[in-house]
């Protein structure tokens, strides 16, 4: 068993879900109309420079948390503004980050995001501006919806990470740089428009392998925030690798329309009836499908969701797409869903930001914090226990404690 399949993560939490997966009824098969060999192995049809499922499964971009740093000044005050304690995302972010941030031996202050609702967002950043913290975390959400409390808070001289959020001027080259604190995930996603890319990418890496080269492919693809745009960018700029693989449709969602029996389940239900012609349906994260109803709609549509290994049989929809929570892994668990496709360890990104804003408290360089991201299956890197996250077998706890001389 390779060290990315080994511990499992046990971070339990109930709630909604940021991220996504989606689900329907399990199906499973051997024809040769499927995907790559069941070892994970390519094709030598498939593109040379697209990675194998294998290699999905087993490696994808988890590197090693750093091994060396600063020793920590005691007493720093943070605030953590989560992206809504309902979502399990975002609750399983915050209660490692208390772990981390307390390890170093600062304070935390934990804000409710709420998804944004009534101004959540900049409320909290002008909290902590109240509140004189050193610095501020931010969680998933995109600086130009709070551009201007960001630019207060700048002014006070509050230092700011952002877990998974782009930076004012990602998205538009004329906007200020308001992250004032940056964090490589990875030797190769370095930057934050680089890593939501990647979300897209592994997603497209995934069906390009599972499909064999021939999906026919429903994409979900969000708008309404750069976010989703850079994660759209990824797929299908990957997918262009695939001379055989199609996307026959693309239904738009935005998050008002993140109600059960909105408009996006009624879109998604029309796709599904007009285009009886697709393999795949690719949904980017796990609460448009368990909470919102997109597993609903594929089986009202009289489709079943392919489930373990390919290849599978040409009866079932491989239904992929997510960045790893426990309720889209409870989907797969039960045959409702393919493959969660873009998962990183959530626990791990947040003490990542600790280490970060260690290192700029410090006036040291930004290094790369060993954060990436695998593909999880009923057969490949499934939580053992339902309702628990995924964890990688890596001791970043350890090391990071290690790299700031706690104990």
């Amino acid at each position: 068993m390779s060290r990315i399949n080994g511990r499992r993560g046990a971070i339990s939490l109930m709630g909604l879900g940021l991220a996504l997966t989606l689900g329907l009824s399990a199906c499973g098969g051997s024809d040769s109309s499927g995907a790559a060999a069941p070892d994970g192995t390519q094709s030598a049809a498939l593109p040379a420079d697209v990675p194998t499922l294998e290699t999905l499964w087993t490696k994808g971009t988890i590197g090693e948390p750093p091994t060396s740093g600063p020793a920590p000044e005691a007493g720093k005050s943070i605030y953590w503004i989560s992206c809504g304690q309902q979502a399990p995302d975002c609750a399983a972010k915050s209660e490692a980050g208390k772990a981390a941030v307390e390890a170093i031996g600062w304070k935390f202050n934990l804000i409710d995001g709420n998804l944004g609702t009534a101004g959540a967002y900049a409320d909290g950043i002008r909290q902590a501006i109240a509140a004189k913290a050193d610095a501020i975390v931010l969680d998933a959400f995109p600086c130009s919806s709070v551009q201007q409390p960001l630019e207060e808070a700048k002014a006070a001289g509050i230092k700011v990470v952002g877990m998974e959020n782009l930076d004012c001027v990602d998205a538009d080259p004329s906007a200020p740089k308001l992250l004032t604190v940056d964090m490589p995930y990875n030797e190769t996603d370095t930057t934050q428009p680089e890593y939501w890319a990647a979300f897209g990418r592994f997603a497209a890496d995934y069906i390009i392998g599972a499909s064999e080269g021939k999906a026919k492919i429903i994409f979900n693809a969000g708008e309404g925030d750069p976010q989703k745009e850079f994660l759209n960018n990824g797929f299908t700029e990957e997918l262009k690798k695939c001379s055989g693989c199609e996307i026959v449709d693309t239904v738009k969602f935005t998050n008002s329309d993140s109600v059960p029996n909105g408009p996006w389940v009624n879109a998604l239900r029309a796709s599904l009836l007009r285009h009886p012609e697709a393999t795949a349906v690719m949904i980017p994260f796990e609460f448009f499908a368990v909470t919102v109803g997109g597993a609903q709609a594929i089986t009202d549509a009289g489709r079943k969701i392919c489930s373990g290994t390919p290849p599978f049989s040409s009866d079932c929809v491989i239904g992929f797409g997510g960045v790893g929570s426990s309720d889209g892994f409870d989907f797969i668990r039960d045959g409702k869903w393919t493959a969660s496709t873009s998962v990183r360890p959530n626990a791990w990104v947040a003490w990542a930001a600790v280490d970060s804003l260690n290192r700029a408290f410090e006036g040291e360089p930004a290094v790369p914090q060993g954060v990436g991201m695998i593909t999880i299956d009923k057969d490949h890197n499934l939580p053992a226990e339902p309702g628990s996250n995924w964890e990688p077998d890596v001791d970043y706890v350890s090391a990071y404690k290690s790299a700031w001389g706690v104990s």
